[in-house]
Protein backbone atom coordinates (compact mmCIF):
# COMPACT_ATOMS: atom_id res chain seq x y z
CA UNK A 1 0.00 0.00 0.00
CA UNK A 2 1.31 3.56 -0.93
CA UNK A 3 0.28 5.68 1.74
CA UNK A 4 0.36 9.28 0.59
CA UNK A 5 0.38 12.32 2.52
CA UNK A 6 -2.29 13.34 0.49
CA UNK A 7 -4.69 11.34 2.18
CA UNK A 8 -3.42 13.38 5.44
CA UNK A 9 -5.06 16.38 3.54
CA UNK A 10 -8.15 14.68 3.12
CA UNK A 11 -8.44 13.19 6.68
CA UNK A 12 -7.91 16.80 7.85
CA UNK A 13 -10.10 18.25 5.12
CA UNK A 14 -12.99 19.17 7.54
CA UNK A 15 -10.52 21.28 9.75
CA UNK A 16 -9.51 23.13 6.99
CA UNK A 17 -12.62 24.06 6.16
CA UNK A 18 -13.35 25.22 9.50
CA UNK A 19 -10.29 27.10 9.66
CA UNK A 20 -11.08 29.01 5.95
CA UNK A 21 -14.38 29.77 7.69
CA UNK A 22 -13.05 31.88 11.01
CA UNK A 23 -10.15 32.94 8.21
CA UNK A 24 -12.93 34.50 6.57
CA UNK A 25 -15.40 35.77 8.96
CA UNK A 26 -11.83 37.59 10.22
CA UNK A 27 -11.29 39.49 6.77
CA UNK A 28 -14.73 40.33 5.65
CA UNK A 29 -15.90 41.61 9.56
CA UNK A 30 -12.70 43.61 9.62
CA UNK A 31 -13.02 44.90 6.01
CA UNK A 32 -16.51 46.52 6.26
CA UNK A 33 -15.85 47.94 9.80
CA UNK A 34 -12.22 49.78 9.42
CA UNK A 35 -11.51 53.21 8.09
CA UNK A 36 -13.38 54.52 4.93
CA UNK A 37 -14.95 51.02 4.47
CA UNK A 38 -17.19 50.76 7.45
CA UNK A 39 -20.54 51.75 5.49
CA UNK A 40 -20.24 50.44 2.44
CA UNK A 41 -23.57 49.38 1.26
CA UNK A 42 -23.58 47.14 -2.49
CA UNK A 43 -26.43 48.10 -4.59
CA UNK A 44 -27.14 45.14 -7.03
CA UNK A 45 -27.26 47.00 -10.22
CA UNK A 46 -29.42 49.45 -8.35
CA UNK A 47 -32.62 46.81 -8.93
CA UNK A 48 -33.54 45.66 -5.80
CA UNK A 49 -35.58 48.17 -4.50
CA UNK A 50 -34.12 49.24 -0.88
CA UNK A 51 -33.97 52.92 0.05
CA UNK A 52 -30.19 54.09 0.05
CA UNK A 53 -30.84 57.45 0.83
CA UNK A 54 -29.22 57.03 4.31
CA UNK A 55 -26.28 59.73 4.82
CA UNK A 56 -22.64 58.65 5.49
CA UNK A 57 -22.92 55.56 3.35
CA UNK A 58 -20.77 54.94 0.38
CA UNK A 59 -22.60 53.28 -2.24
CA UNK A 60 -21.02 50.60 -4.58
CA UNK A 61 -23.33 49.47 -7.48
CA UNK A 62 -22.69 46.11 -8.89
CA UNK A 63 -24.15 44.62 -12.02
CA UNK A 64 -21.70 41.03 -11.97
CA UNK A 65 -19.87 38.89 -10.26
CA UNK A 66 -16.49 36.83 -11.55
CA UNK A 67 -14.68 34.58 -10.07
CA UNK A 68 -11.15 34.00 -11.57
CA UNK A 69 -9.10 30.93 -11.43
CA UNK A 70 -7.20 28.00 -12.78
CA UNK A 71 -6.44 24.60 -12.06
CA UNK A 72 -6.99 23.34 -8.20
CA UNK A 73 -7.27 26.95 -7.63
CA UNK A 74 -10.36 27.32 -9.90
CA UNK A 75 -12.66 24.99 -8.40
CA UNK A 76 -13.82 27.02 -5.49
CA UNK A 77 -15.92 29.56 -8.09
CA UNK A 78 -17.34 26.35 -9.59
CA UNK A 79 -18.51 25.34 -6.77
CA UNK A 80 -19.89 28.41 -5.70
CA UNK A 81 -21.33 28.75 -9.33
CA UNK A 82 -23.04 25.20 -8.55
CA UNK A 83 -24.33 26.30 -5.16
CA UNK A 84 -26.02 29.82 -6.21
CA UNK A 85 -27.51 28.21 -9.02
CA UNK A 86 -30.72 30.56 -8.77
CA UNK A 87 -29.82 32.02 -5.56
CA UNK A 88 -28.60 35.33 -7.08
CA UNK A 89 -30.26 38.36 -9.11
CA UNK A 90 -27.46 39.48 -10.70
CA UNK A 91 -25.02 37.24 -13.10
CA UNK A 92 -22.45 35.29 -11.50
CA UNK A 93 -19.29 34.27 -13.72
CA UNK A 94 -16.06 31.72 -13.74
CA UNK A 95 -12.99 32.75 -15.97
CA UNK A 96 -10.45 29.85 -16.23
CA UNK A 97 -8.99 31.72 -19.33
CA UNK A 98 -6.10 34.08 -19.37
CA UNK A 99 -7.99 36.36 -20.97
CA UNK A 100 -10.95 38.64 -19.63
CA UNK A 101 -14.54 38.95 -20.64
CA UNK A 102 -14.79 42.65 -22.65
CA UNK A 103 -17.99 43.52 -20.39
CA UNK A 104 -16.48 43.49 -17.14
CA UNK A 105 -16.10 47.13 -15.90
CA UNK A 106 -16.09 49.34 -12.58
CA UNK A 107 -19.57 48.10 -11.82
CA UNK A 108 -18.23 44.14 -11.90
CA UNK A 109 -17.10 43.09 -8.46
CA UNK A 110 -14.17 40.40 -9.37
CA UNK A 111 -12.58 38.12 -7.51
CA UNK A 112 -8.85 36.62 -8.56
CA UNK A 113 -7.41 33.25 -6.39
CA UNK A 114 -4.46 31.71 -7.04
CA UNK A 115 -3.25 29.55 -4.36
CA UNK A 116 0.50 29.96 -5.68
CA UNK A 117 -0.33 33.22 -6.39
CA UNK A 118 1.84 33.07 -9.01
CA UNK A 119 -0.40 31.63 -12.00
CA UNK A 120 0.27 33.41 -14.92
CA UNK A 121 -3.30 33.41 -16.49
CA UNK A 122 -4.81 34.44 -13.01
CA UNK A 123 -2.60 37.64 -12.99
CA UNK A 124 -3.40 38.47 -15.92
CA UNK A 125 -6.93 38.82 -15.04
CA UNK A 126 -5.88 40.74 -12.03
CA UNK A 127 -3.97 42.94 -14.29
CA UNK A 128 -7.05 43.63 -17.04
CA UNK A 129 -9.43 43.98 -14.29
CA UNK A 130 -7.31 46.62 -12.29
CA UNK A 131 -7.18 48.55 -15.99
CA UNK A 132 -11.05 48.06 -16.16
CA UNK A 133 -11.57 49.99 -12.69
CA UNK A 134 -13.46 46.76 -11.57
CA UNK A 135 -13.66 45.46 -7.67
CA UNK A 136 -11.52 43.27 -6.82
CA UNK A 137 -10.65 41.17 -4.15
CA UNK A 138 -7.51 38.55 -3.74
CA UNK A 139 -7.31 35.12 -2.33
CA UNK A 140 -3.68 33.36 -2.49
CA UNK A 141 -1.32 31.92 0.06
CA UNK A 142 1.70 35.14 -0.79
CA UNK A 143 3.60 34.98 -4.45
CA UNK A 144 3.16 37.40 -6.99
CA UNK A 145 -0.75 38.02 -6.14
CA UNK A 146 -0.11 39.11 -2.92
CA UNK A 147 3.33 41.32 -3.96
CA UNK A 148 0.75 43.22 -6.48
CA UNK A 149 -2.10 43.57 -4.18
CA UNK A 150 -0.25 45.19 -1.30
CA UNK A 151 1.83 47.55 -4.14
CA UNK A 152 -1.70 48.37 -5.68
CA UNK A 153 -3.66 48.65 -2.42
CA UNK A 154 -6.52 45.68 -3.16
CA UNK A 155 -7.55 43.71 -0.86
CA UNK A 156 -6.54 40.52 -0.38
CA UNK A 157 -7.19 37.60 2.10
CA UNK A 158 -4.43 35.64 2.86
CA UNK A 159 -4.80 31.69 3.44
CA UNK A 160 -2.13 29.02 4.41
CA UNK A 161 0.75 27.90 2.50
CA UNK A 162 1.60 24.38 2.54
CA UNK A 163 -1.18 22.66 0.45
CA UNK A 164 -1.59 21.28 -3.01
CA UNK A 165 -3.36 23.90 -4.59
CA UNK A 166 -6.35 20.46 -5.16
CA UNK A 167 -5.92 19.85 -1.94
CA UNK A 168 -6.79 23.62 -0.65
CA UNK A 169 -10.65 23.73 -1.74
CA UNK A 170 -11.06 24.79 1.74
CA UNK A 171 -9.26 27.44 2.25
CA UNK A 172 -10.65 28.85 -1.45
CA UNK A 173 -14.13 28.24 -1.46
CA UNK A 174 -14.94 30.00 1.66
CA UNK A 175 -13.61 33.70 1.15
CA UNK A 176 -16.14 33.63 -1.81
CA UNK A 177 -19.00 32.43 0.18
CA UNK A 178 -18.66 34.98 2.75
CA UNK A 179 -17.85 37.79 0.91
CA UNK A 180 -20.99 37.46 -0.88
CA UNK A 181 -23.17 37.37 2.30
CA UNK A 182 -21.19 39.73 3.90
CA UNK A 183 -21.89 42.30 0.63
CA UNK A 184 -25.78 41.19 1.06
CA UNK A 185 -25.49 40.09 -2.23
CA UNK A 186 -26.83 37.13 -1.38
CA UNK A 187 -28.75 35.93 1.77
CA UNK A 188 -26.64 33.68 5.15
CA UNK A 189 -28.26 30.22 6.14
CA UNK A 190 -27.82 29.89 9.56
CA UNK A 191 -26.63 26.45 10.23
CA UNK A 192 -25.13 25.91 7.05
CA UNK A 193 -21.25 25.94 7.51
CA UNK A 194 -21.84 23.77 10.58
CA UNK A 195 -23.73 20.87 8.74
CA UNK A 196 -21.44 21.04 6.18
CA UNK A 197 -19.00 20.54 8.94
CA UNK A 198 -20.45 17.50 10.08
CA UNK A 199 -21.21 15.88 6.68
CA UNK A 200 -17.47 16.16 6.36
CA UNK A 201 -16.43 14.59 9.30
CA UNK A 202 -18.91 11.33 8.42
CA UNK A 203 -17.65 11.21 5.21
CA UNK A 204 -13.87 10.84 6.63
CA UNK A 205 -15.12 8.39 9.00
CA UNK A 206 -16.76 6.19 7.16
CA UNK A 207 -14.05 5.70 4.17
CA UNK A 208 -10.56 6.72 5.80
CA UNK A 209 -7.86 4.56 5.11
CA UNK A 210 -7.97 2.37 8.10
CA UNK A 211 -11.29 0.88 7.37
CA UNK A 212 -11.08 -1.87 5.58
CA UNK A 213 -12.70 -4.60 2.95
CA UNK A 214 -15.89 -3.92 2.41
CA UNK A 215 -17.22 -1.45 4.88
CA UNK A 216 -14.70 1.20 3.09
CA UNK A 217 -17.20 1.93 -0.44
CA UNK A 218 -14.70 4.26 -1.68
CA UNK A 219 -11.80 1.59 -1.86
CA UNK A 220 -14.93 -0.63 -3.09
CA UNK A 221 -15.01 1.17 -6.05
CA UNK A 222 -11.64 2.10 -6.74
CA UNK A 223 -11.31 -1.88 -6.76
CA UNK A 224 -14.04 -2.24 -9.20
CA UNK A 225 -12.75 0.54 -11.37
CA UNK A 226 -9.13 -1.30 -11.23
CA UNK A 227 -7.36 -0.60 -15.04
CA UNK A 228 -11.26 0.40 -16.27
CA UNK A 229 -11.87 4.30 -17.96
CA UNK A 230 -14.02 5.49 -15.07
CA UNK A 231 -17.61 6.90 -17.05
CA UNK A 232 -18.90 9.68 -14.45
CA UNK A 233 -22.78 11.00 -15.03
CA UNK A 234 -24.74 13.05 -12.66
CA UNK A 235 -27.53 16.07 -13.38
CA UNK A 236 -26.49 19.01 -14.93
CA UNK A 237 -26.52 21.31 -11.29
CA UNK A 238 -23.77 18.43 -10.08
CA UNK A 239 -21.19 19.80 -12.96
CA UNK A 240 -18.93 21.28 -10.52
CA UNK A 241 -18.86 17.64 -8.38
CA UNK A 242 -17.82 15.66 -11.80
CA UNK A 243 -15.60 17.93 -12.48
CA UNK A 244 -13.38 17.51 -9.26
CA UNK A 245 -14.46 13.68 -9.45
CA UNK A 246 -12.23 13.86 -13.47
CA UNK A 247 -9.58 16.36 -12.23
CA UNK A 248 -8.77 14.26 -8.91
CA UNK A 249 -9.02 11.17 -11.01
CA UNK A 250 -6.58 12.80 -13.84
CA UNK A 251 -3.95 14.01 -10.89
CA UNK A 252 -4.14 11.72 -7.97
CA UNK A 253 -4.69 8.67 -10.13
CA UNK A 254 -3.12 9.05 -13.80
CA UNK A 255 -6.65 8.28 -15.00
CA UNK A 256 -8.71 8.71 -18.27
CA UNK A 257 -11.86 10.01 -17.42
CA UNK A 258 -14.95 10.28 -19.64
CA UNK A 259 -18.17 12.73 -18.01
CA UNK A 260 -20.99 13.94 -19.24
CA UNK A 261 -24.49 15.56 -17.62
CA UNK A 262 -28.30 14.57 -17.53
CA UNK A 263 -30.29 15.30 -19.36
CA UNK A 264 -28.18 16.47 -22.34
CA UNK A 265 -26.23 12.89 -22.75
CA UNK A 266 -29.93 11.43 -23.18
CA UNK A 267 -29.62 12.65 -26.41
CA UNK A 268 -26.83 11.65 -27.52
CA UNK A 269 -24.38 9.93 -25.66
CA UNK A 270 -26.77 7.08 -24.73
CA UNK A 271 -25.97 5.85 -28.17
CA UNK A 272 -22.48 5.08 -26.86
CA UNK A 273 -24.09 2.24 -24.98
CA UNK A 274 -25.66 0.10 -27.51
CA UNK A 275 -21.95 -0.70 -28.93
CA UNK A 276 -20.62 -4.40 -28.25
CA UNK A 277 -20.72 -5.61 -24.66
CA UNK A 278 -16.72 -6.36 -25.19
CA UNK A 279 -16.03 -2.11 -25.72
CA UNK A 280 -18.31 -1.80 -22.87
CA UNK A 281 -16.46 -3.95 -20.44
CA UNK A 282 -13.61 -1.45 -20.50
CA UNK A 283 -15.48 1.41 -18.89
CA UNK A 284 -16.87 1.87 -15.16
CA UNK A 285 -19.61 3.59 -14.83
CA UNK A 286 -20.23 5.91 -11.47
CA UNK A 287 -23.66 7.83 -11.17
CA UNK A 288 -23.83 10.51 -8.83
CA UNK A 289 -27.30 11.07 -7.11
CA UNK A 290 -29.14 14.03 -5.17
CA UNK A 291 -32.09 14.70 -3.52
CA UNK A 292 -32.75 17.84 -5.69
CA UNK A 293 -32.92 15.97 -8.63
CA UNK A 294 -36.40 16.80 -10.39
CA UNK A 295 -38.76 14.50 -10.95
CA UNK A 296 -37.63 14.58 -15.13
CA UNK A 297 -34.59 14.21 -13.96
CA UNK A 298 -34.89 11.15 -12.04
CA UNK A 299 -37.40 9.73 -14.56
CA UNK A 300 -33.98 10.49 -17.39
CA UNK A 301 -31.70 8.74 -15.06
CA UNK A 302 -34.25 5.63 -14.19
CA UNK A 303 -35.01 4.95 -17.86
CA UNK A 304 -31.09 5.25 -18.72
CA UNK A 305 -30.13 2.63 -15.46
CA UNK A 306 -32.86 0.04 -17.40
CA UNK A 307 -30.81 0.20 -20.70
CA UNK A 308 -27.60 -0.26 -18.80
CA UNK A 309 -28.75 -2.97 -17.00
CA UNK A 310 -30.21 -4.65 -19.86
CA UNK A 311 -26.65 -5.04 -20.95
CA UNK A 312 -24.98 -6.59 -18.23
CA UNK A 313 -23.36 -3.18 -17.38
CA UNK A 314 -22.63 -3.12 -13.46
CA UNK A 315 -22.16 0.10 -12.06
CA UNK A 316 -21.79 2.52 -8.98
CA UNK A 317 -24.46 5.15 -7.67
CA UNK A 318 -23.16 7.77 -4.94
CA UNK A 319 -25.87 9.91 -3.11
CA UNK A 320 -25.15 12.79 -1.75
CA UNK A 321 -25.28 13.21 2.23
CA UNK A 322 -26.95 16.27 4.14
CA UNK A 323 -29.71 18.45 4.26
CA UNK A 324 -28.55 21.84 2.78
CA UNK A 325 -27.31 21.72 -1.01
CA UNK A 326 -23.78 23.16 0.09
CA UNK A 327 -23.53 19.94 2.36
CA UNK A 328 -24.01 17.69 -0.25
CA UNK A 329 -22.09 18.94 -3.30
CA UNK A 330 -19.14 19.16 -0.83
CA UNK A 331 -20.13 15.11 0.50
CA UNK A 332 -19.69 14.44 -3.05
CA UNK A 333 -16.90 16.22 -3.76
CA UNK A 334 -14.69 15.01 -0.92
CA UNK A 335 -16.31 10.76 -1.05
CA UNK A 336 -14.45 11.41 -4.90
CA UNK A 337 -11.43 12.55 -3.46
CA UNK A 338 -10.96 9.35 -1.69
CA UNK A 339 -11.64 7.27 -4.27
CA UNK A 340 -8.76 9.03 -6.65
CA UNK A 341 -6.40 8.22 -3.86
CA UNK A 342 -7.50 4.60 -2.92
CA UNK A 343 -7.39 4.26 -7.04
CA UNK A 344 -3.64 5.64 -7.48
CA UNK A 345 -3.18 3.34 -4.65
CA UNK A 346 -4.77 -0.12 -6.50
CA UNK A 347 -2.74 1.20 -9.62
CA UNK A 348 0.87 1.95 -7.68
CA UNK A 349 0.87 5.60 -8.31
CA UNK A 350 1.90 8.25 -6.16
CA UNK A 351 -0.66 10.36 -5.99
CA UNK A 352 1.29 13.16 -4.53
CA UNK A 353 3.55 14.36 -8.09
CA UNK A 354 2.64 15.42 -11.15
CA UNK A 355 5.57 15.36 -13.43
CA UNK A 356 4.22 16.26 -16.59
CA UNK A 357 1.84 18.97 -14.73
CA UNK A 358 5.80 20.16 -13.82
CA UNK A 359 7.20 20.17 -17.02
CA UNK A 360 4.68 21.87 -18.78
CA UNK A 361 5.30 24.76 -16.43
CA UNK A 362 8.56 24.35 -16.49
CA UNK A 363 8.84 24.77 -20.06
CA UNK A 364 5.99 27.54 -20.45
Amino acid sequence: MIYSKMFDYLIRFPQQCKNSIAISDTFWDGFLEKGEHDSIVVVCGGLDGRDFRETNKIQREINNVVACGMGGSGIGGDLLNDYLNKKMTIPFFVNHGDKFPSWIDRKSLVFVTSYSGNTQETLNNYYDARKKNAWIFAITSGGKLEEQCLKDNVPCIKVPKGFPPRSSLGFLFFPLLKGLEKLQLIDEKEGQEEEVLSVLEKVVSDISPEILGKDNLAREIACSIGNKIPIIYGASYLNVCINRWKNQFNENSKAFVLTNLFPGLDHNEIEAWGQKKELLEKVHLILLRDTLESENIKKWIEIFKTIVERRGIKFDEIRSQGNTLLARLFSLILFGDFVSMYLAERRGVDPSFTPLIDFLKKNL
